[in-house]
């Protein structure tokens, strides 16, 4: 007779059962595995592999999925409230000793599994577990046997350790860390003090318990420490408590926005309120208490497709909405910068509300800065012109009939997307150039462009640059387009910058590329170039020259420490011997650009107006 039990599916077509459990619908942004809106999985889904709960096997199956389910489940609750596991030294000990414990297992496990296979399927999790990229398709791979795998693991601990870099040290090891209280049970808070100290062990941890693997596959005996007992269990009870009167995070920005002992000004209080009615329009008006990273993760998100400019009839719609409305549209979508904006603002909010004595002080600010949307990371990424793009690109009016549709701008409608296109250079650094940047070396009589912060630009004043000053030779395809005879006519003209009508909008801190960017992006939609988004990222038409230069510098085959150079890359945590010597012999690579593929014989060279 079979027994009856709960949450059983049958598939009507295989008759295998599966057990099926939903989750609560407030915890399932909280489940792992889920979408990267951070909504998390709505169900455990998983196969008895059997026709009947009676058969062997299917019943364990089901009570390690309902404790699956159950484990799930309280993970999720402590984090919708807060509510995470302390990670304190005896934690901590407890779990490198696990950590130590299950490294040496896996060596046993290796060593006396004679199936070549089965030891490269172990020695791949290991590898894998540790983040450590290994080439599988090599022969080699296996020659040098699993002793490779920890040398690799010792020796980037020990960089980590002598480097003294604590961001590198918690993003090298944040994923295991997490994954190693997981599987202890723990839920722990990543942005804690705890969990910087959790990770620094597991990085001292991680040097002892690789050497000892090296050893034991040499033959040693290596006898791993006594596993101590784990901690006592986490009691909710002993985490502080937000106040019984906790004030919801409007109320807290609404109180600060009134406040006569330190007054926000009109500015502030208007970027504020911008930033306050997307989060309110998406999560409602929470308490501090219970906002979690998963919710900040998740308005970014939105916002991140919301449109940048919106007719007078949808300015008034919640944020849900409008992503929805305009969802597959060619619309623009909200710039990164904005979108840090909007999460520095509620983030500033949240630390003077805990100055004020608003907010808790024990609580994590979830709006707190992210690495994944610095500037940096996203200046060096994102989309690139198609062949068909940039065909189409080359033949508009600008490039093939001397038309300079906004005479405010003059050649620079002309030079700077060709610069862009042929130099890879960032948008700014090609505004804010100088003629005395633009040379012949004395030498070989080569064209140079030198891409420097140096001097003083007679609209911006001082230049900036995000990178290394560089000298790259100019292409050929250039030269033969004017751009000597360009430079010439300005200085007769008595000019000092490159494009002596840019103008700096106020809004931009200075910068001379925005204005221009403005009217390239209206100047291409006008003329039926309508750039589709790519890979789910927005366009940036200024900035998709950069990353198309990149894709051809490589069908060049430019070395890929010229590119470095080139593009103005930092190479900081690259090879040693790169900060030795001079980086200029890598400018000759720039004159290998050939666009082989593209047709340009449309374009016209350059004349005096």
């Amino acid at each position: 007779m079979e027994v009856v039990v709960k949450h059983l599916q049958l598939d009507k077509t295989t008759g295998i059962i599966s057990y099926r459990r939903r989750f609560p619908k407030d915890l399932i942004r909280y489940i792992p595995g889920g979408s990267p809106q951070g909504r998390g999985r709505s169900e455990l889904k998983v196969s008895l592999r059997a026709k009947s709960i009676d058969t062997p096997g299917a019943m364990a199956i089901y009570q390690e999925a309902e404790k699956t389910w159950t484990r799930l489940v309280d993970m999720a609750e402590r984090q919708h409230s807060g509510m995470f596991h302390p990670l304190d030294e005896p934690t901590i000990a407890y779990l490198m000793a696990r950590y130590h414990h299950q490294e040496l297992e896996d060596v046993e496990s290796i060593r006396w599994s004679q199936d070549a296979k089965r030891r490269g399927e172990a020695l791949s999790d290991v590898a894998e577990r540790q983040g450590v990229s290994l080439d599988q398709s090599t022969p080699a791979r296996w020659t040098k046997g699993p002793r490779f795998v920890h040398e690799v693991i010792v020796e980037t601990a020990q960089a980590l350790r002598t480097q003294g870099d604590l961001e590198g040290l918690i993003e090298a090891w944040s994923d295991r860390a997490v994954q190693l209280a997981e599987e202890s049970g723990y839920v722990v808070d990543k942005g804690s003090e705890g969990f910087k100290q959790l990770c620094i062990a597991l990085n001292n941890k991680a040097m002892q318990a690789h050497s000892d693997a090296i050893r034991a596959l040499a033959g040693e005996i290596v006898q791993p420490p006594a596993l101590p007992a784990a901690p006592e269990p986490f009691n909710p009870e002993q985490t502080p408590s937000p106040p019984a009167t906790e004030m919801t995070l409007q109320d807290v920005a609404e109180a600060l926005m009134a406040s006569k002992v330190s007054p926000v000004g009109h500015s502030t209080i208007s970027s504020w309120k911008g930033s306050l009615r997307g989060f309110r329009e998406l999560h409602g008006t929470p308490t501090p208490s219970k906002i979690t990273k998963a919710m900040v993760t998740e308005w970014l998100e939105l916002l991140a497709q919301r449109p940048a400019k919106l007719p007078k009839e949808d300015r008034d719609l919640p944020l849900p909405a409008l992503v929805a409305k305009y969802e597959g549209s060619e619309a623009d979508r909200l710039e990164l910068k904005t979108i840090r904006t909007h999460l520095a603002a509620l983030s500033a909010i949240w630390n003077k509300g805990q100055e004020a004595g608003t907010i808790n002080d024990v609580l994590q600010n979830p709006f707190k800065a992210r690495k994944s949307l610095s500037g940096s990371h996203e200046d060096e990424q994102g989309t690139e012109y198609t062949l068909e793009e940039l065909e189409a690109i080359l033949s508009l009016p600008v490039f093939t009939s001397g038309d300079r549709p906004a005479p405010l701008l003059g050649d620079a409608c002309y030079w700077i997307p060709l610069l862009l296109q042929w130099t890879g250079a960032r948008p700014e650094e090609v505004a804010q150039l100088m003629l005395s940047d633009i040379f012949q070396d004395e030498a070989s009589g080569q064209w140079v462009l030198r891409i420097t912060d140096d001097g003083v630009h007679p609209v911006k004043g001082k230049r900036q640059l995000k990178s290394a000053p560089r000298d790259p030779l100019i292409p050929q395809a250039l030269i033969e387009l004017g751009l000597p005879a360009y430079v010439e006519h300005l200085r007769h003209q008595g000019e000092t910058a490159l494009f002596p009508t840019l103008r700096v909008k106020s809004s931009t801190k200075g910068y001379l590329s925005p204005l221009f960017g403005e009217w390239w992006s209206g100047y291409l939609k006008q003329n039926g170039i309508h750039l589709a988004p790519q890979r789910g990222k927005t366009r940036r038409p200024l900035r998709d020259f950069r990353t198309a230069w990149a894709t051809q510098a490589r069908a060049d085959r430019i070395p890929e420490e010229a590119m470095q150079y080139l593009m103005g890359h930092s190479t900081t945590g690259k090879g040693t011997t790169r900060t030795y010597g001079s980086q200029h012999p890598h400018a000759r690579w720039m004159s290998v650009i050939t666009y082989s593929k593209l047709d340009l014989s449309r374009v016209k060279p350059w004349g005096k107006p």
